[in-house]
């Protein structure tokens, strides 16, 4: 296989991370990571920009971004960083948890909750939700 193949050739855009991770070399977050979560992140910035009747390419300085990376965006080729939902979440007026969440991101404060008590948050989430608790796995 090439290296373009393998995701490391020159213009590819995609580099692999020591662990063997996708990572875009025009954004510092790995490639899909989530397909279905970035998707809906990229659905959602389309509606919103849509709603409010901006073009991309007039919404991309906007928010410090180029026109390219906002189609990529918003047809999932590419996932958000944190700092992007903010600036994203700012600019709309909309909720930045939601848009986390929709990014397949975990908020900052919740998921400090998850790690200091994983097992009570997680038996707390599948009952609220309906999920029977399987404490074999």
């Amino acid at each position: 296989m090439s290296a373009k193949e393998k995701g490391r050739g020159r213009g590819s855009g995609i580099r692999k991370t020591h662990s063997g991770q996708a990572i875009s070399s025009w954004v510092d977050n790995p490639v899909n990571p989530w397909p279905n979560s970035v998707m809906e992140f990229g659905r959602i910035l389309r509606r919103l920009r849509s709603d409010r009747g901006v073009g991309i390419k007039r919404l991309a300085p906007d928010l410090g971004v180029t026109y390219s990376y906002l189609s990529k965006l918003e047809s999932g080729d590419v996932g958000p960083s944190e700092e992007f939902v903010s600036r994203v979440s700012s600019y709309f007026k909309y909720d930045k948890n939601e848009l986390l969440l929709a990014a397949g991101k975990v908020p900052p404060d919740i998921l400090k909750i998850l790690q200091s008590h994983p097992q009570d948050a997680v038996e707390f989430l599948r009952q609220r939700f309906g999920r029977k608790v399987d404490h074999g796995s």
